[in-house]
């Protein structure tokens, strides 16, 4: 059984494929879904912090192939509108 009025720390993550520009717009909008107003003074009654980073190595290699992977997918499936669709890169 929980106890579900007791505080905990958690951490949650979430693997996006996005541009520099799109991520930071994603930040910003965590955080204005966590903080329930952004404006307030002093300490959050929210306590939050977001860690962003770029997977590498094997974990990076292994993302990369995924969001390809599900890319393709969806565009075989004709999920993705035409227009969507980024040309392939040369990495």
């Amino acid at each position: 059984m929980t106890k579900t009025g007791k505080k905990r720390a958690w951490c949650i993550k979430v693997y996006v494929h996005a541009s520099d520009d799109e991520v930071e717009d994603l930040v910003e909008r965590i955080g204005a879904a966590i903080c329930p107003d952004p404006f307030h003074a002093g300490y959050c009654p929210v306590p939050w912090a977001i860690l962003r980073s770029r997977p590498t190595g094997k974990a990076g290699k292994r993302w990369k192939r995924y969001f390809r992977d599900e890319r393709a997918a969806a565009e075989a499936a004709g999920d993705l509108p035409e227009d969507k669709s980024p040309a392939p890169s040369a990495t």
